[in-house]
């Protein structure tokens, strides 16, 4: 191989395109209303989604309004924030949810059990929860402006919450 070879590789690999990690993600992005149940009760919800800091991380926002149950006759209002950021190393994508009850989840992606419609997160940590705490949330994709969200805890993988999302914008 000559120092021209060497070069012109050099050159041609400088240039090609990165690959979009964050293709498979972008059907989130913009605003949403849902449909919520779970141990928390029957409610609505409003999230959105955004790419952020030069389209390195995807950051969804969310606030939820149960209403009152026989259990909580208050209702709830529960807030939290997600950051959604791609790991080259493990080539997958890693979420860490920040939730108004204080506690922290991060979760990988599971390949094996995600395809283009479908993303599944198994939870690594979960801070300020109780000891041995696992969390599974899956994103199934139904259409253009519709998906399902499903968010489940250790003890057999409880279905906590489901909620079905609607784009807004």
């Amino acid at each position: 191989m000559t120092i021209g070879t060497i070069w012109v590789a050099f050159l041609v690999l400088q240039t090609t395109p990165e690959e979009d990690v964050w293709k498979p993600l972008k059907y989130f992005v913009g605003e949403w209303r849902g449909q919520e149940s779970g141990s928390a009760g029957v409610g609505r919800g409003e999230r959105n989604y955004e790419l952020a800091i030069g389209g390195q991380y995807l950051v969804s926002r969310n606030t939820s309004v149960f209403e009152p149950q026989e259990k909580n006759p208050s209702g709830e209002t529960h807030h939290d924030w997600a950051i959604f950021s791609y790991d080259r190393n493990r080539n997958l994508f890693v979420v860490r949810q920040f939730h108004s009850e204080s506690f922290v989840v991060q979760l990988k992606q599971d390949r094996a059990t995600s395809n283009p419609d479908r993303f599944v997160f198994v939870s690594e940590n979960v801070e300020n929860g109780p000891p041995g705490l696992e969390v599974r949330l899956t994103l199934d994709i139904k259409n253009e402006n519709q998906f399902v969200e499903t968010f489940e805890v250790s003890g057999g993988m409880n279905v906590h919450l489901t909620n079905t999302w609607t784009r807004a914008r």
